[in-house]
């Protein structure tokens, strides 16, 4: 028979033997899940770097594009200032021959007698009570010559 000691030094070795394989076992698939996880951060991190380096290459289309668009747009403000001061000055050219034009009216007017002098209305002036507004008065004594037709007097007012 075996005595208890003998027992307990088997069962201690049959458990040191037992907790090396479970750790083996662990550190194992612990081994294989960290390199498994580690490919699939390299995975990852290469998907990370091929997205990055595709979102520069868009951005820098983008700012490219938008400084293209505010060039375009300056010029077009340059092109506005420059035409409103054109504007500008043509006008500022036609009011200023509008008023030597106006001057000029105004000099011949003063200076030579093609109209007769301004008259102000008396509002106390009547006409005489006799006075006749036809256009035209009927002269008594007016006759047609012999040889007048009036057929032809007719068609000639048509």
């Amino acid at each position: 028979m075996r005595s208890a000691e003998e027992d307990a030094a088997e069962w201690k070795w049959k458990y040191d033997i037992a907790v090396r394989e479970t750790k083996a076992a662990l550190e194992k698939v612990a081994a294989s899940s960290f390199e498994k996880d580690f490919q699939e951060m390299q995975e990852m991190l290469q998907q990370l770097k091929l997205e990055k380096e595709k979102t520069e290459v868009l951005l820098k289309e983008k700012d490219e594009m938008l400084k293209a668009k505010d060039d375009e747009i300056e010029m077009k403000g340059k092109e506005h200032e420059k035409m409103k001061s054109e504007f500008q000055k043509l006008e500022i050219e036609r009011l200023a021959e509008i008023e030597r034009a106006q001057r000029h009216v105004e000099m011949v007017y003063s200076d030579w007698d093609l109209l007769p002098p301004k008259t102000i209305k008396d509002p106390e002036a009547k006409k005489p009570e006799i006075w006749d507004d036809k256009e035209y008065i009927p002269d008594p004594e007016d006759k047609k010559p012999e040889d007048w037709d009036d057929e032809e007097d007719e068609t000639a007012l048509r």
